[in-house]
């Protein structure tokens, strides 16, 4: 890797050298320092309101991303529209078999979780972790989660979320607001200004994935489409 810069490793999820480990109900998550503070307090100022703020996932490096990525264009992962539904990527081209993914998961070297900034958090008092399924219903009002995530909206209105925001726009038709999602903004908008799309064409030739050729072509596109 040594083609790359330490904060391109750390942009692109290569590395896991500046990353602390937290463990959290017999899981293990990987986040930068900063955000393991900020993510504490948090979670301390939401059990003061009654909720068990937990985690679900943090940082995910590159492989593990190409994983996902590779397992639901072979069909192997499921893919679902914004109402849980099913996609069958079979019949589709390859451009849309990549709009439907990235709908819910990122494209390799475009994933917010290979800052180790980004977490996706449930409400550990509602359900245990196994039976969490990060879709829309259970965040959306009337859902399981819809109780915290409410009272995270007013903290973030009021800028009392301990730094963290929700970093996916609401009404987007590309990507989805995935409430579940938080980000440490701070530290990952620092880290994010080294993302470009050469640097990304640089990764995809450096480290292959499915569709490479399509992401390469179209790499502007899709960098635009992950900054909003």
């Amino acid at each position: 890797m040594s083609e790359f810069s330490d904060i391109q490793k750390r942009v692109l999820g290569l590395t896991t050298e500046h990353l602390a480990h937290y463990d959290e109900a017999g899981s293990q998550f990987l986040l930068t320092p900063q955000t393991l503070s900020a993510f504490k307090q948090l979670k301390s100022a939401a059990a003061n309101a009654g909720f068990n703020l937990a985690l679900i996932s943090a940082y995910r490096g590159y492989d593990r991303q190409r994983i996902i990525w590779e397992g639901k264009l072979d069909g192997t992962r499921k893919v679902h529209d914004d109402n849980g539904v099913t996609i069958d990527l079979s019949h589709l081209g390859d451009e849309e078999k990549i709009a439907a993914i990235i709908r819910f998961s990122a494209i390799p070297g475009l994933s917010r979780h290979h800052l180790g900034t980004d977490i996706d958090i449930f409400d550990a008092n509602v359900m245990s972790k196994n039976q969490v399924m990060l879709e829309p219903f259970e965040v959306e009002t009337g859902g399981p989660f819809a109780p915290m995530h409410e009272w995270l909206d007013e903290q973030i209105e009021q800028g009392q979320a301990c730094g963290f925001v929700r970093p996916f726009k609401e009404g987007s038709v590309t990507i989805a607001p995935e409430r579940w999602h938080l980000s440490f903004q701070a530290e990952a908008d620092a880290l994010l200004a080294h993302l470009t799309p050469e640097l990304l064409v640089k990764l995809w030739q450096a480290y292959p994935i499915a569709l490479k050729d399509k992401l390469i072509a179209s790499c502007d596109q899709y960098y635009r489409f992950f900054k909003g």
